[in-house]
């Protein structure tokens, strides 16, 4: 018993070097594992913060290409679409890069976080594009504005010189009424539409008035009609050929009251087309009258000098005329 106490104290220091390389095993294993998840969390970060900055870099990247294609166009609907789609979007890109950047900040242990290009710079960049942007709409609805005024005035300068047709005066003044009425030009341009109203009024009323004559002269040439179609059942041929000048005189006079409504038309300017055709129905009709005046007066002659050679040529003429 001694000798197996005396053995056990001699073991004893090796019990307690083998429970210190155990200790020791137990601490370097740890340690690894506290290695391994430190670089870990390490390469975790660092990714991180990589992706972070390629954001950034990538939407600064896509600030520079919209700005390029500002410079370049003028266009309302691509601004509209620039405007309306690719900055809202990029604003919320902006946002988020934003968000993890502060969560970033708040959560990471060992890598600092250092956007490149940063936030603020994007958010500066996003500002001057809306800037710009909104410079360029600006300047493009002036330019539309100016050239729509163009239009209008030459428009306006064409029913001038023209009859002016309503449907056209109505369109006229339904586009004007698109601009504010603060603008010179439009003040102007109003007041031209308003003479252009004020003439057609005029024009019309005045038409009113001479198609009022016109529908006189109308019946009268009715009138005049019956009485030429008489003219063909008078018995003797001087009460025909009295009959048929009477009806040529009255067509003459008629003409004169027709060429005055077509100049009386033309100085108001008023199409006087209609009348024109009317003139010409009457001068046909006049002239149809003045050749049966003229048989007639010859037939007068033939039978008064009794020419017998006419004789033929009487009897024909008399089929003709009656």
């Amino acid at each position: 018993m001694a000798n197996l106490q005396k053995l056990c104290e001699q073991l004893a220091p090796l019990e307690i070097a083998y429970a210190d390389v155990r200790f020791y095993d137990v601490d370097v294993e740890q340690t690894e594992q506290q290695y391994e998840g430190l670089m870990s969390l390490l390469n975790k970060e660092l990714h991180d913060e990589k992706i972070l900055n390629e954001s950034a870099a990538q939407l600064a990247a896509e600030f520079e290409l919209l700005h390029s294609k500002l410079i370049d166009t003028s266009v309302c609907y691509e601004l509209d679409e620039i405007l309306n789609y690719h900055l809202p979007s990029l604003q919320a890109q902006i946002q988020l890069l934003e968000d993890k950047n502060d969560d970033t900040k708040r959560n990471r242990i060992h890598v600092d976080r250092k956007c490149e290009p940063t936030v603020e710079l994007l958010k500066k960049q996003l500002k001057q594009l809306y800037v710009l942007i909104n410079v360029k709409l600006d300047t493009a609805a002036r330019i539309e504005k100016d050239e729509k005024i163009a239009a209008l005035k030459m428009t306006v300068e064409n029913l001038r010189s023209k009859t002016c047709d309503e449907e056209e005066l109505v369109k006229l003044e339904e586009q004007l009424q698109q601009f504010s009425v603060e603008d010179e030009n439009v003040q102007t341009l109003a007041a031209d539409v308003k003479k252009l109203r004020a003439d057609k009024n005029a024009q019309m009323e005045y038409l009113k008035v001479l198609n009022d004559k016109f529908e006189k002269l109308r019946i009268r040439m009715k009138t005049l009609q019956k009485c030429k179609d008489d003219a063909h059942s008078v018995s003797t041929i001087d009460e025909k050929c009295n009959a048929f000048e009477s009806v040529y005189n009255e067509a003459c006079e008629i003409l004169l009251s027709i060429n005055e409504l077509i100049n009386e038309s033309t100085v108001h300017n008023i199409d006087p087309v209609f009348f024109v055709s009317e003139y010409e129905h009457v001068k046909d009709f006049a002239k149809d009258c003045k050749v049966k005046m003229f048989l007639l007066n010859f037939i007068l002659i033939v039978i008064e000098r009794k020419m017998r050679k006419y004789i033929i040529s009487y009897n024909i003429l008399i089929y003709c005329i009656v």
